[in-house]
Formats: C-alpha cells, sequence, structure tokens
C-alpha cells in the first residue's frame, strides 16, 4: 500500500533553486572532513550541438583527444555508446529495443529486426529481460505473442486508488527499472485540476505499489533509474520550465533539483551524478551531503559516464 501522493508542482519541486542552477554549497561528510575530488574517476562522453562526440576525464575536465564529428540526431546510452534516438540497449548485452509505429522492434547491432510486439516504451530489466507498455498494461517479452503479463491496467487503478481518489483515471505510460523486481512507473492522468494534465510516479513492487508518497506534477517524462536503483530521476516541465527531479526508491522526493536541466549520468557507484543544463555541466555527490564539486563551462545534449 502506498501513503498519501505528494502534490508537488514546478515550484515545489525546484525549491530553493535560483539562477536557473542549484546552489549547492560544499559540506563535510559524516566524519567531518572535507570532501575530496579523489573520490571521482572516470571520464564523461558527451555530445555537443555540433554533431560532435568529446571525451572529458573526471574530475579534472581535461579533454585529452580532438572531438570526433557523428551523425546527428544520435544520443549516448549509459555506458557512452552511440546510438539512434529513442533506442534502449540491453544492460551487459548487444541487444537493442525502440519504438516505432506503435510496434517496440528489437535488433542486434547492425542487424535486421529479430522480434516485434505490438506497444511502445520499452525498458530493459537488470537482467536483461525486455519489458514494453501495451494498452495500459506492462509485459515481459517472451514466446507468448502478446507477451508475458506484468501489471495490468487493473492494478494501477488499484494502486493509484490507494494512492489518492482525487487524481482520477490513469493510463501507463513508461517504466523504469531498479531491480529485478522493483520498477517505477510514469502514469498520465486524465483529469487535470487546472490547465494542465497531472502526471505520476509511483514505484511498484511485482504488481503492489510500495509504501511510499509518490510525485505527482504535470508534463512529466524521461523516467530514468540510477544503476544500481538506488535513485529515480523524472523530467518536469518543457523548455524553460524543464527540471530534473530526484526520487528514492520508494518515490518520495528529494529535495534535489535541477531547473533548465535535461540529461543526467550516474557514477557506476551511484556515489556522484554530473547533470546537463542549458548553460554548463554540473559534477556534484549524489548520496549524503550534496556537494557541487565542479561546474563545467560545456553545452552538451546528452552525456554519458564512462569507466
Amino acid at each position: 500500500m502506498v501513503g498519501p501522493v505528494a502534490l508537488v508542482g514546478i515550484a515545489a519541486a525546484v525549491d530553493g533553486i535560483r539562477g536557473g542552477e542549484p546552489r549547492l554549497e560544499p559540506r563535510a561528510d559524516g566524519a567531518g572532513t572535507a570532501v575530496s575530488a579523489e573520490s571521482v574517476s572516470g571520464t564523461l562522453a558527451y555530445l555537443d550541438g555540433r554533431c560532435r562526440l568529446h571525451r572529458i576525464v573526471l574530475p579534472s575536465g581535461a579533454e585529452p583527444n580532438a572531438p570526433r564529428s557523428v551523425d546527428c540526431g544520435l544520443t549516448l546510452d549509459p555506458a557512452g555508446r552511440l546510438a539512434r534516438h529513442g533506442e534502449t540497449r540491453q544492460p551487459r548485452g548487444a541487444l537493442l529495443a525502440r519504438c516505432t509505429d506503435g510496434h517496440v522492434t528489437v535488433r542486434a547491432p547492425g542487424g535486421a529486426a529479430i522480434l516485434r510486439r505490438r506497444g511502445c516504451a520499452p525498458a530493459w530489466k537488470p537482467d536483461g529481460g525486455l519489458t514494453y507498455v501495451a494498452d495500459g498494461s506492462l509485459r515481459l517479452s517472451s514466446g507468448l505473442r502478446a507477451g508475458r503479463l506484468l501489471l495490468s491496467g487493473r492494478d494501477v487503478s488499484r494502486a493509484v486508488g490507494q494512492a489518492s481518489a482525487t487524481i482520477g483515471p490513469t493510463r501507463l505510460r513508461e517504466v523504469a527499472w531498479l531491480d529485478d523486481q522493483r520498477f517505477a512507473a510514469l502514469l498520465g492522468t486524465s483529469r487535470p485540476p487546472g490547465p494542465e494534465a497531472l502526471d505520476l510516479v509511483l514505484v511498484f513492487e511485482g504488481r503492489r505499489a510500495v509504501r511510499g508518497a509518490g510525485f505527482l506534477a504535470p508534463r512529466l517524462s524521461g523516467l530514468t533509474a540510477s544503476p544500481r536503483g538506488g535513485h529515480v530521476v523524472v523530467r518536469t516541465g518543457r523548455g524553460p520550465r524543464e527540471a530534473l527531479t530526484f526520487l528514492d526508491r520508494d518515490g518520495n522526493p528529494s529535495s534535489l533539483s535541477f531547473v533548465n536541466a535535461h540529461a543526467i549520468a550516474w557514477s557506476p557507484d551511484e556515489r556522484w551524478a554530473v547533470v546537463a543544463t542549458r548553460r554548463s555541466v554540473l559534477l556534484f555527490r549524489a548520496t549524503g551531503p550534496h556537494l557541487r564539486l565542479r561546474r563545467f563551462a560545456i553545452v552538451a545534449t546528452d552525456i554519458a559516464w564512462m569507466r
């Protein structure tokens, strides 16, 4: 059972943020010492507005090699590999899934389609299983033509009713898997209290919502999970009102949100994260005291944290 839904609008979601970026001051960790940049390592891959692929060393920001021109319209997967827009790659695998014309298509890199299912919003489980949304339900790709049912529209309605009786009818739009049993679900509602329809994020364990507040706000999209499933991030708004809001693995909103931000990348251990805003890229500590370690004066359309 879930608790009351947090009726969080855009203004509340970005509380404490000024000037288009969060004001994150350095703090001491639990031992009373300042967080050191030496604990950050890896390479940040990013695409710029001129369709060039860059790689910079973290935390210094040094770029050892010249950027490489790539086809426009490509994105980066979490491992920093190029992919077509809307295409998602199997964890620790080679298969790629994409929704086109109301169907989910799975293919091998450079190869023909090997699977096609009616539905959309493909999402890979950590174990490599593929799920997708069809007719408002969540299904697991299997030998069955319709796929195995994981979450029905009735399950969604029951969870929403337990969270709040005033939201109105909802429909499952997309999911992000936190582990092989737990997933965050983005639900679209059709009874707005104002000029914009509201959307809702709830976290499910199997076919039941976990106990958590949930997150309700207009125009939600881009639901993603951190590598180890400790965090959920969702995009709110569009254009100048766009923001990234952080939730815990139970769906409770945290105090951390970034306005004018459109992309996020995580370190493999989830201790650090990078967000891309309209003016810069910010590196910060994602666990414990939030610390903006460094601001890079680069404009990125997409980012990925490479080992």
